[in-house]
């Protein structure tokens, strides 16, 4: 027997599937606890007994089918599984979205799919509505959203041939910013720079938001840290990081989504600067924004909190305090990668860990 209610694990693999239509087996430690997810997955790949709510009967079916092997082992739900998506209300737009006939079996279409489906699950932990043009396929708790990269076309930027979005996952509207969203997963994503940068001019155009740059997902920082240098890229303006200016990388674990959480705040920087940094002397910041190369002074070092993956940053904060006491703040599992990066830089490294980083991100949320 499956308690099916909003809020358990069952319900969070359902709702996340029938948005994305097939997902990633080797990405569920993105949806919470990685042993009980898969368990719940082996349990729901059987018939079950699932009870509702406020329902009088229970319903019995086999909720989802397992397909592939490795890195592309593969979640769908079933078409017996139509009453779990009636009971959270998404039967009548997983059916208009995944028609008989949707799901195909080469690698490059689950390439594609899975890593929509990552991204999905992102905003989907961080609280951000995920969109598909003017629909909302995922209902966030903030104000923060994301639209799905064929939303992003048919809402203004079908100038750009298709092409042009293979590397595109959509775009993140924070406040009046937006940003280009990408995902490389485990390996430095390879791109010519021509299709960024027609998207890249696309969204500049764009006079109702302001531009702030890509976000990038990745498995871990040290994959993140390759797509940011791009070394094979000879002519530095083709790279991402030259073509958007500012590059920031979220990882597919617990300190990425607190991150993505924080990020998608209103005025994050400034309400992470006061609360971090109370005893400090704080510089002026542009609006809701860096505007110098460091966040704090403590009257012994400059202080920079690295927490929204912004290497750009922090390699301009590395250039600028050769000479005087410097820190850098490390949140969760970053901080194991911001020691191996500035062993011997002379950078104090300061750790905040998973648990505390993940509250402070609620309390802000709560303000």
């Amino acid at each position: 027997m499956i308690h099916f209610e909003k809020g358990t694990l069952a319900w969070r693999l359902v709702e996340v599937i029938s948005v994305c239509g097939e997902y990633p087996y080797r990405s569920l430690c993105i949806l919470g606890n990685e042993r009980e997810l898969r368990g719940r997955v082996k349990q729901m790949s059987e018939p079950q007994q699932y009870r509702f709510e406020n329902a009088d009967r229970d319903v019995e079916c086999c909720a989802f089918t397992l397909s592939g092997k490795g890195k592309m082992k593969n979640i769908r739900l079933r078409k017996e599984a139509l009453p779990l998506l009636r009971e959270i209300g998404t039967e009548e737009q997983y059916l208009r979205r995944f028609p008989p006939g949707s799901f195909r079996g080469d690698y490059s279409h689950i390439d594609r799919t899975h890593r929509n489906a990552e991204i999905i699950a992102m905003f989907y932990m961080a609280g951000v509505t995920v969109m598909e043009g003017r629909e909302p396929l995922l209902a966030g708790g903030g104000q923060s959203f994301f639209m799905l990269a064929k939303g992003v076309k048919s809402d203004g930027l079908d100038s750009i041939n298709k092409t042009g979005f293979t590397r595109l996952s959509g775009v993140l509207y924070c406040g009046n910013v937006k940003y280009a969203v990408y995902n490389t997963r485990d390996r430095a994503m390879r791109w010519d720079g021509g299709g960024e940068q027609k998207i890249c001019e696309q969204l500049h155009a764009d006079a109702h938001y302001g531009f702030g740059g890509a976000i990038v997902f990745c498995r871990d920082l040290h994959t993140g840290f390759k797509v940011f240098r791009q070394e094979y890229i000879k002519n530095s303006t083709l790279r991402l990081s030259g073509i958007y200016g500012i590059c920031q990388f979220f990882t597919f674990d617990r300190t990425g989504i607190a991150s993505l959480r924080m990020f998608a705040l209103p005025d994050w920087y400034d309400c992470v600067r006061e609360t971090l940094f109370a005893n400090c002397s704080l510089p002026h910041s542009g609006i809701g924004t860096p505007a110098t190369f460091y966040d704090a002074y403590n009257g012994v070092n400059y202080l920079l909190l690295f927490a929204d993956g912004n290497f750009g940053r922090l390699q301009e904060f590395r250039e600028q305090v050769k000479t005087a006491g410097a820190g850098v703040v490390g949140v969760g599992s970053h901080t194991d990668f911001l020691q191996e990066l500035l062993l011997d830089s002379g950078i104090q490294i300061y750790h905040i860990p998973e648990d505390q980083f993940e509250n402070l991100v609620n309390v802000l949320s709560q303000n």
